[in-house]
């Protein structure tokens, strides 16, 4: 298998790019073809359906990402919250410019609409000002800078 792996990359392998590939046999475990392994490459486009169908198997089809939005106490009779508020990121995709469902990667007229609508839901929770630092909590993914 390697061999005919390597003529093909050979005779038809892109110009201005590179593979990696690493193929092993689920049986035993041993490794049938490894050509550039170690390199870190981006994931081409097909193997983000692998993603995908992962996150629809484990997540389901009726899962949604949320932003939650939280408090130490509630805010006062005035509206007034003594606290810090945070929205800790759940990878929620609204809070990007594209709307949903995806159309082509357009992005909105409003690039900040999905936070004007967060803040929205804040207001009608009642809080009118905010007497503390809003916080953005990433914590829920750790930080991976390269592939």
């Amino acid at each position: 298998m390697a061999g005919r792996v390597d003529a093909l990359l050979n005779a038809n392998g892109p110009r201005h790019g590179f593979w990696g590939i690493h193929a092993v046999n689920l049986a035993t475990g041993a490794t049938i073809i490894d050509r550039q392994a170690d390199r870190a490459l981006i994931p081409a486009s097909t193997a983000k359906l692998f993603s995908a169908a992962l996150a629809l198997d484990r997540l389901g089809a009726g899962y949604r990402f949320v932003t939650a939005v939280t408090a130490d106490r509630p805010p006062d009779a005035a509206g007034r919250l003594a606290g810090d508020l945070t929205l800790r990121g759940g990878g929620d995709p609204t809070l990007s410019a594209r709307p949903l469902p995806f159309d082509g990667g357009r992005a909105s007229p409003d690039p900040l609409q999905g936070l004007q609508d967060l803040a929205d839901q804040v207001v009608a929770r009642g809080v009118k000002r905010i007497e503390g630092d809003i916080v953005g909590d990433d914590t829920a993914y750790s930080w991976e800078p390269y592939p």
